[in-house]
């Protein structure tokens, strides 16, 4: 059995969702939306489409605030607060972690963060503008 970590953990509530970064939206939203019948949650313009599975989100992204997150073709995101962001930050700089953009605030009104696991996935957490 592996100790548990002697750090506090990160205000972290809930994985929330996989994005696919893509540049051809359309087809990709034809697939997922039509050849598999996915339900659809939310559209945010032509950058952003959610589908719902299960409890847990997918999401299509053909370009977002910040060009980091194109550099890979897939994020992981959990949630926070808006109030533990910074705090947020700071544990992960704190712990080694080279944040690579944020928190930056985006276009419907959240506020992003990004870093990558030792694969070099995305990783982001992000929180509700209050």
């Amino acid at each position: 059995m592996v100790p548990e970590p002697e750090r506090p953990a990160l205000p972290i509530r809930s994985a929330d969702y996989k994005v696919i970064c893509t540049r051809r939206m359309v087809p990709m939203r034809e697939f997922y939306g039509s050849t598999l019948g996915l339900t659809l949650n939310r559209r945010l313009g032509s950058l952003w489409i959610e589908y719902r599975v299960g409890t847990r989100l997918l999401a299509l992204a053909s370009s977002i605030t910040s060009q980091v997150a194109m550099s890979s073709s897939a994020r992981i995101a959990f949630r926070t607060s808006s109030k533990e962001m910074e705090r947020c930050a700071a544990l992960l700089t704190e712990r080694g972690v080279d944040v690579l953009d944020g928190p930056i605030g985006e276009p419907w009104d959240r506020r992003v963060l990004l870093f990558r696991d030792p694969d070099r996935n995305i990783v982001e957490i992000h929180a509700a503008v209050e």
